[in-house]
Parts: C-alpha cells; structure tokens; sequence
C-alpha cells in the first residue's frame, strides 16, 4: 500500500509538473483586467454547462471519453457505452475577477452552481452496455452576484436530456437537449438582460480504438433569443448562435493510470439592433447591438488510481477567447483574453456492501485561472452508480 501511494503520487507530481510548465510557457501573456472581465461575460450569457469535480480535476479534458451521467451535456455518446446508471450531484464555488470598463476599479463576481444528473439504462445487460440504449436527464442552476457599483446579478437555470445507444460493441451514437433562461440585471433593474428559446443541441459519438484508447467526438448548436431593457424601455432584441466541435482521446496507460486529451472550439455570434437610451452613460450596458466571438480550448489530463479506494487527478486547460463588439462604445473591449487554468482533484470510493448500490463516490476538485486577479473554482460531488439487474 505504502509502495502504491508513494508510486502513484510520483507519476502524478511528474506528469502534473509537465502539464504546468506546459502551460507556463503557453500562458506568458494575458490580456488586461477590462477585457478579461467583461469578455467572459459576453461567453456565459450563451448556454455554457459546468463540469463536476471529476471533469474540473482533469481540466476538462475527459469531456468528450467520458461515460456517466455527465455526457449527457458534454458528448452523449458516452451514454450509449454505460454499462450500469449513476445519479451525479455537484456543488461549485466560482469567482471572476477583472476591471470596471468605466471605472477601473476592481470587480469581483461570485458564482455558485448546483447541479443534478441521471443515467438510467434501457434494458441493461449483465455482461453489456444495455439493450435499448441510455438515456441522460438533468438540471444544472447558478446563481452570481457581482460587487461593482451597479450591484449587478444574475441567475442560469438548464434543463437537460440526452439519449446515447452502442450501435456496435466499438461504437456509440448519441443526441442531447439542453433548454436554458438566462438572465442578469442591475440593482433595481435599471438594466436586465432577458433570454428566451435557448436551446442547444448536442451530437456525439464516441469509439473504441483500441482496447487502452477511446475516441470522442461532439458537435454542438446553440441557438436564441435576448432582450436588453435600460430603464424599462427595451433598446435592443438580439439573435444569438453558437457552434462548438470538440474532439478527445482517453487512453489508459496501466490499470491505474489514464491520460486524456481534449481540444474544442466555440464560435459565438449576436445579431441584434440597438436603440441609444436617452440620458443612458456611455458603455453602462454591454448587451445589445452586434457582437461575436471565438474561443479555442486545449486540455491534458491525468487520473491515477492509488489502490481501490482513492484516485488522484491532475490537468492544465489553456483558453482563448477573441471577441469583437460592434458598438462603437465598447470598442476598447475588442481583443483577445487568454488563460492559462490548472486543476487538481481527489476522489474516494466508498463500497457499501450492496448489489444494486454497489458503492459511492466523493469528488473534489479545485482549478486556478491565471487570468485578472488570478480567479479559483472549486467543486465537489456525491455520485451513486446502480445497477438494475438481480443478483445471478
């Protein structure tokens, strides 16, 4: 046991420190507090799905491998190639940091999110992924409260569905639906942000390689609409889109150690016209008018098991955003916002001597953003995995 553990926090602490002075070098410039801030905000008000502790302790890079309940909004292929379900929840604790475009001064927004997932199979086998395929539910909230001088909040509330069937022993096929109301305001509304229709629809398949590697590829649209109202008037109706493509490798390299790899790219685009409030200060609203944007995603990961019981993870995700607004008032914000996150996580698993709750497990999770102040995620997650077939 000794032996183990001192072996396998070796591998992660050689492999982590690669993955960080990977992202050292990747990472040696960011764009300033204004842009930072305000072009991750101009991101979330499109569907955006947080992970739970597994996917944050691997940067993400498991997104598009993985098979559980949380395929269901990432590639829900992985649903397809489950063997027994599993019920998912997650707590995480986000900040954003940055610059008030007017101002200067420092803004800190404060994110916390909750969210729940299920898998439940159709017609499960012993010996097999189920007959009939799986399907994935869902609901993900989050709720923000920023500290600037308008005192501006928001809340997101996502639904989820998804179905994934194994078409073939090496090969699985899948389709998932989120719907999402997203809105933000100011303190006492003199500014609010309304969506409405936001859907994003998700195609996955994922394959068999090998028997040590996995392939998983995902395409996603996001499509919907938005209002901004400044003082009660409405002065813009926005139509927004999204495409994202995603691809990952899991390849497991021992009986204990994984490796995944994981690349995507999002493009973001809001069509929308844009009337002046009168008396309204310049740049006091960044919604409305045309705007757009792309963000390119690389991630590397590893997951180390220490004996039955514990597993280590560790990831570096780097990210860039561009973003272009069309406005001539929030022209300053045009440009590129670049970060470099690193992640780390502990799992345990714990049996409870039962057949058809054979064991539970207990994530956590912890990622830094080297972007603004320097902004942290942390997240933890209770899942149960069950089976519905009797004891032989």
């Amino acid at each position: 046991m000794v032996k183990s553990l001192r072996a396998s926090v070796s591998l992660v602490a050689v492999i982590s420190a690669t993955i960080i002075s990977t992202g050292v070098i990747a990472n040696s410039a960011f764009a300033d507090g204004v842009q930072d801030y305000y072009i991750q905000g101009s991101e979330g008000r499109f569907i955006n799905t947080p992970s739970d502790a597994v996917g944050v302790g691997t940067a993400g890079s498991t997104a598009y491998t993985k098979r559980n309940s949380t395929s269901t909004t990432t590639n829900p292929a992985g649903l397809g190639m489950v063997k027994d379900g599993d019920l998912s929840l997650s707590y995480g604790s986000n900040e954003v940091s940055g610059n008030d475009l007017l101002s200067y001064d420092r803004i800190n927004n404060d994110i916390d999110y909750g969210q729940v997932m299920l898998a439940i199979p159709l017609e499960p086998s012993l010996n097999g992924t189920p007959n009939l395929g799986t399907v994935g539910l869902g609901w993900t909230g989050s709720w923000s409260d920023a500290n600037n001088a308008s005192e501006s909040e928001g809340d997101v509330e996502q639904v989820h569905g998804a179905y994934g069937l194994s078409i073939r022993d090496d090969l699985s096929l899948g389709y998932g639906l989120t719907y999402a109301n997203i809105d933000q305001n100011t303190k006492g509304d003199a500014w609010k942000y309304d969506t409405s229709n936001n859907l994003k629809h998700l195609f996955g398949l994922q394959y068999n390689v090998a028997d040590d590697l996995v392939l998983g590829v995902s395409y996603h649209f996001g499509q919907g609409d938005a209002d901004t109202l400044v003082g009660g008037s409405n002065v813009s109706s926005s139509e927004l889109t999204s495409n994202t493509v995603g691809v990952g490798l899991n390849y497991m390299l021992s009986d204990e150690t994984s490796l995944s790899f994981a690349v995507d790219n999002t493009s973001y685009d809001v069509d929308g016209d844009l009337v002046t409030a009168s008396g309204t200060p310049r740049a006091s609203y960044v919604t409305g008018g045309n705007e757009g944007g792309e963000t390119s995603t690389y991630r590397v990961g590893v997951t180390q098991a220490i004996d039955d019981m514990f597993k280590m993870r560790a990831g570096y995700r780097y990210v860039q955003r561009n973003w272009f607004y069309g406005r001539e008032d929030l022209r300053d914000l045009n440009g590129t916002a670049k970060t470099g996150v690193y992640s780390v996580g502990l799992g345990v698993s714990i049996p409870t001597g039962m057949h058809y709750v054979p064991k539970v497990n207990v994530d956590y999770a912890a990622e830094y953003r080297d972007i603004a102040y320097g902004d942290w995620l942390q997240v933890v997650s209770l899942t149960v995995p069950f089976t519905l077939c009797a004891p032989m």
